[in-house]
């Protein structure tokens, strides 16, 4: 699977502390695309974060928790991801509401 770290966050890196904006969605263009425009809104105050799965946004979410605490108010999910059954999207809400309770 690629990486779906877009170009202008390598660009212009956000503080290592700064809260993140994890988007995810299968359909790279669309994830792309919302990527973009959700750095355009808020990437004064996030770093936007872009996922191409259920599975890569779950391992992020962990291994950054066993690094440190993490701060990611906002998640904003695909309820129709591919990767099995109907309501893949909806199980990712619900798990990352149980490892990030504060998030929305």
């Amino acid at each position: 699977m690629a990486k779906s770290f877009l170009s202008h966050t390598k660009s212009r890196p956000a503080r290592l502390d700064a809260p993140r904006v994890l988007l995810v969605d299968d359909k790279r263009a669309k994830r792309n695309r919302l990527s973009q425009m959700l750095a355009r809104e808020v990437g004064a105050k996030y770093k936007v974060l872009a996922k191409e799965s259920a599975a890569t946004a779950l391992k992020f979410i962990r291994a950054t928790l066993k690094r440190a605490p993490v701060l990611i108010p906002i998640v904003a999910v695909d309820i129709a991801l591919s990767g099995g059954d109907a309501d893949v999207g909806l199980v990712l809400i619900k798990k990352i509401r149980e490892l990030l309770p504060d998030t929305r």
